[in-house]
């Protein structure tokens, strides 16, 4: 009995301490404290997270304010949605918030922090160099992209007519999906996903798995002695990502053969010749960070631009007016010339990524070490930092009517952008639209490429809504609330697709 008393004790003097060692201030009496929700001992303040981390974490904000702590199970965590804070984390001190945190998820999926999207910042310097070499050396930001992004939007196109034409209805997350994966995959190895696996909706699959298991923040990442007890999901996200990386794998071994260092033909052929020591597997793990990432980003925001069509259909007609009168009515095949001039298609853009950001909360970065922000703010060495990038473009605090899907406002925004006195409000953040809403992320480590990105999609855009009315069958509004993983995306729906004449 002394023994149980004993242990009895031990638990509850350890709970106590870590309650305490969660909940005290970080810095000394003469610095501004950083606030936030009371912490839990052992999971912190996991319990108030849940399927909609971006949405509890900016309503947070606007309790403890721009930037708060959060114990995320052991690790501390600093969410940040004001954007002065996020300049100068993300700008004025990039070198020392440039690496990712680290766990066991993250550990399995960049080739132990080796990789571009994960990696340590050496690994990711060089790896970033030899892409951007890449893209030189094959000028794959101009003819090349226009001429893969024209052929697979032909094929996206046509799959459409033949859905419109059978009355059958059209799911964006398999067709977008389709459009955006074979755009990265004729980047990456000069192949669609049919050339390389018989089914794209498996390989589409594991994409999805694979981001679920990096976003949650399951208890084998925030409480790490646990890690025994979650083999089977561990053993899950490595099937998925093993899938993947077989069929890279093996794309590699086919081109290898016919391999010629002054004439690469892709991404692969590029990799190859400069990663002269032979590192297949750091080879592959570039190639999967560019096709998972690249896929679900695209497809992500082609889903939300297709439901807000739907669901705004004054949005939509509008749109449709602007393509006409721009490209002529008989046209039916909208080139980047003509998606260059319309500014309420790209007003359309920017709305649909400041209103649900693909990556609400981007990748969080880590504390190098400690370090005072904006003189008084202290962030302790190794501190995660979020960056909500969803709480920033939906705050009232920084824009008018955040809650209204509102194009024209980009339309204005940029007709006042050379205004300097356009912005009368005491906060010079408020509907400084480029300020508050940063989708592609901020410094060294933002969007490999937000051009290929905007060309891909704004091109997608207008192509479809110049051939096709967006409708839906069911009870209207569609849901606009999102499903998380790392990226949002819609709840999902179909679209009833009407040949426009």
């Amino acid at each position: 009995m002394n023994y149980l008393i004993f242990i009895i004790y031990i638990v509850l003097f350890t709970l106590l301490f870590d309650f305490i060692r969660k909940n005290r201030r970080l810095n000394g009496l003469f610095k501004k404290d950083i606030k936030g929700p009371w912490s839990l001992p052992i999971v912190g303040g996991m319990y108030l997270i849940n399927d909609n981390p971006n949405r509890v974490f900016s309503k947070l904000s606007k309790k403890y304010g721009g930037i708060y702590k959060i114990w995320i199970g052991e690790t501390l965590t600093m969410v940040v949605s004001d954007p002065e804070i996020v300049n100068e984390i993300w700008i004025k001190q990039h070198d020392n918030f440039i690496n990712r945190p680290k766990n066991i998820t993250t550990e399995i999926f960049s080739n132990n922090y080796r990789s571009l999207n994960f990696g340590d910042f050496s690994h990711w310097k060089y790896n970033r160099s030899v892409i951007s070499g890449h893209f030189t050396k094959t000028k794959i930001l101009s003819s090349k992209v226009t001429e893969i992004v024209e052929k697979q939007l032909e094929k996206l196109i046509t799959s459409m007519d033949d859905h419109s034409i059978s009355k059958i209805p059209f799911d964006p997350y398999i067709g977008f999906s389709n459009y955006s994966l074979n755009i990265i995959l004729n980047m990456v190895v000069s192949k669609d996903i049919g050339e390389c696996l018989e089914s794209s909706q498996a390989f589409i699959t594991s994409i999805d798995e694979i981001f679920k298991m990096v976003s949650t923040n399951g208890p084998q990442d925030t409480l790490p002695y646990l890690k025994p007890f979650f083999k089977k999901d561990i053993n899950h996200f490595k099937y998925h990502l093993n899938k993947i990386k077989s069929m890279i794998h093996s794309i590699y071994l086919d081109q290898i053969q016919s391999h010629d260092p002054s004439n690469p033909r892709n991404i692969l052929d590029s990799f190859i010749t400069d990663f002269k020591s032979n590192d297949i597997d750091n080879l592959l793990q570039i190639c999967i960070d560019l096709i998972v990432a690249g896929t679900d980003t695209v497809a992500n925001f082609l889903q939300w631009f297709a439901l807000f069509c739907i669901n705004y259909p004054e949005i939509q007609d509008k749109l449709y007016k602007e393509i006409i009168e721009i490209a002529g009515k008989d046209c039916k095949n909208l080139k980047n010339e003509h998606v260059s001039k319309m500014s309420y298609l790209y007003g359309c853009f920017r709305e649909t990524l400041r209103y649900r950001p693909v990556t609400p909360l981007s990748l969080p970065r880590v504390a190098k070490c400690d370090t005072y922000i904006k003189d008084d703010i202290f962030i302790p060495k190794g501190t995660s930092i979020i960056q909500n990038i969803f709480g920033m473009g939906n705050d009232e605090k920084y824009i008018s009517e955040p809650n209204k899907f509102k194009p024209e406002r980009w339309v204005e925004y940029i007709k006042q952008k050379e205004n300097s006195n356009n912005n009368k409000n005491e906060n010079k953040y408020y509907n400084n639209l480029d300020k508050i809403s940063i989708p592609f992320g901020l410094g060294k480590r933002q969007c490999l490429s937000p051009a290929m990105a905007e060309q891909e999609t704004l091109i997608a855009m207008g192509n479809m809504i110049l051939n096709y009315r967006f409708k839906y069958d069911g009870e209207l509004p569609l849901s606009e609330k999102e499903v998380y993983s790392i990226t949002i995306k819609p709840q999902p729906f179909k679209i009833s697709l009407e040949k426009r004449t």
